[in-house]
């Protein structure tokens, strides 16, 4: 059993700085924390406050919430998952960015391309047309993954500078101590396990205006999300505090939000203008 498990906070003593780096992880798998956080080499360079869940299982965002509230310093602070590996020193990365937006190392855009008439059958094999416009979303920041979820154990595109995105994956999220006190930022606790990122980064440019960002860093996800009920119920939730707003994010696409390819194997014309 993990020795930093049966303590389930474990933070440096003293003040830190303004470019430390605070690592705040909730787990309830000792076998899991230990192989990715645990004895992990750059984790255990930096400040790190981990929440153990096995006895009570308390939503990950009242956990990050207790810690902006009774254990943050002054600094980065890294909301991290347990089986998310961060591989390379966060520090000398972090201490270069601006302090007045929110990031993560994956995230998503809506990308806006040309309009489209297809005259034919619609997908209820009705006769038709039917107008729009195409949309991708892009996945930027690059991180290695499950080989079960691609071939390549990677995803997402290489990013150079730090790109505006509408939110950020769960899996890291990234902001400064000072950013948070400035705005008194917090995590919906409404959202326990599924989509607080999301309405994290969304509340934060709909209140305040700011920005979220992917910064690019050599890490991995190495876990799966669970698409259960409550999944699907708090997806509807947060699609439904912020509509109109159209967003996306690595667990959310809108419905529109598709290319040429929807038209693959259906009969008509379709013109692109």
């Amino acid at each position: 059993m993990s020795s930093d498990l049966e303590n389930p906070v474990r933070t440096a003593a003293g003040i830190a700085a303004s470019t430390t780096v605070q690592l705040v992880c909730v787990s309830h798998r000792p076998d899991i924390y230990d192989k990715y956080v645990g004895t992990n080499k750059f984790v255990r360079r930096h400040d790190l406050t981990l929440y153990d869940n096995r006895v009570e299982n308390i939503g990950i965002a009242a956990r990050y919430n207790s810690f902006i509230e009774n254990e943050m310093g002054d600094g980065w602070v890294v909301f991290m998952h347990h089986d998310f590996s961060i591989d390379e020193d966060p520090g000398p990365l972090l201490a270069k960015l601006p302090r007045s937006s929110i990031y993560g190392v994956i995230g998503t855009t809506l990308e806006r391309h040309g309009r489209f008439a297809h005259f034919g059958r619609n997908q209820k094999r009705r006769i038709g047309i039917e107008r729009g416009r195409f949309y991708t979303v892009r996945l930027l920041g690059n991180i290695k993954c499950r080989k079960e979820l691609t071939s390549a154990e990677n995803m997402g595109e290489r990013v150079s500078d730090n790109p505006v995105v509408d939110t950020v994956d769960c899996c890291c999220v990234i902001v400064h101590s000072s950013l948070i006190r400035q705005y008194g930022l917090r995590f919906d606790e409404k959202f326990a396990w599924h989509f607080y990122s999301e309405d994290f980064s969304l509340n934060a440019m709909v209140e305040h205006g700011i920005e979220t960002r992917v910064v690019q860093m050599d890490c991995g996800h190495y876990g799966y999300g669970d698409l259960n009920e409550d999944f699907h119920h708090t997806q509807k939730e947060v699609v439904g505090k912020y509509s109109p707003r159209v967003w996306t994010s690595t667990c959310y696409h809108p419905p529109f939000a598709s290319g040429i390819e929807r038209f693959a194997g259906r009969r008509g014309l379709l013109l692109q203008f």
